[in-house]
């Protein structure tokens, strides 16, 4: 699935979340499976577990390409559908939002991923790689599936971010944006599933925006204050 976004704003930051009350169920369906409701519960959690394979840490700083990671299972935009048509439209309001906070202008959405986290995954400072040489970041939309613990936590130089999912995970969705050049880490689920849709953010002008570039503006932003 391919989405374009013209015409959004010029605020910056290095990454973005937004939590959602009401929202469409995209109708997640995996081959030989009927569509998965929401929230997400232990038993169906367990039949996608066995639909999906354990992933991989290639994009994982300082660790070899395909090695497993423990207790994250993920399947290609190829072996999953969406089925409600409703999801696009939706999906577009998401990502107008996330892109008006990272300053994005004539950017794209591509399908990327599903994941499933379970207790135990953790993972270490990481950037993710580029499938395209037109990516510049990625949006994470949780879905609603229970768990504890998780907390994502976001660096670039001095600007930190930190996001939290488990407390309103069970019924609610969260939508995080963030660039491709900077590092996150997830600390530890404690308890359940998160189950997350992964969208490569792609620049489709020749305007093109990373954490860097966000960090040079901030301090000029910073210092034309300062100095009047």
């Amino acid at each position: 699935m391919d989405l374009c976004l013209e015409g959004i704003g010029s605020f910056c930051e290095i990454a973005s979340s937004s939590r959602y009350t009401t929202f469409p169920n995209p109708g997640l369906e995996i081959e030989g499976h009927p569509a998965f409701p929401l929230p997400l519960t232990s038993a169906h959690a367990r039949l996608m577990k066995n639909a999906c394979r354990p992933a991989s840490s290639d994009r994982e700083a300082n660790t070899p390409v395909d090695t497993p990671v423990q207790n994250i299972w993920e399947l290609n935009c190829r072996q999953f559908k969406l089925l409600n048509p409703g999801w696009v439209a939706f999906l577009k309001k998401m990502a107008t939002e996330a892109a008006h906070s990272l300053g994005l202008t004539d950017v794209g959405l591509k399908l990327h991923k599903l994941l499933l986290n379970e207790k135990g995954f953790s993972s270490q400072n990481y950037e993710d790689i580029e499938e395209s040489p037109r990516k510049i970041g990625t949006l994470f939309i949780c879905l609603p599936s229970e768990h504890w613990g998780g907390d994502v936590h976001i660096s670039f130089g001095p600007d930190k971010h930190r996001f939290i999912t488990a407390p309103t995970s069970k019924y609610d969705l969260t939508a995080s944006a963030l660039y491709s050049d900077v590092s996150h880490k997830t600390k530890e689920i404690k308890l359940g599933y998160r189950l997350a849709l992964t969208y490569s953010i792609l620049q489709h002008g020749s305007d093109e925006k990373s954490a860097a570039l966000v960090g040079q503006q901030t301090h000029m932003i910073r210092k034309h204050l300062l100095i009047n």
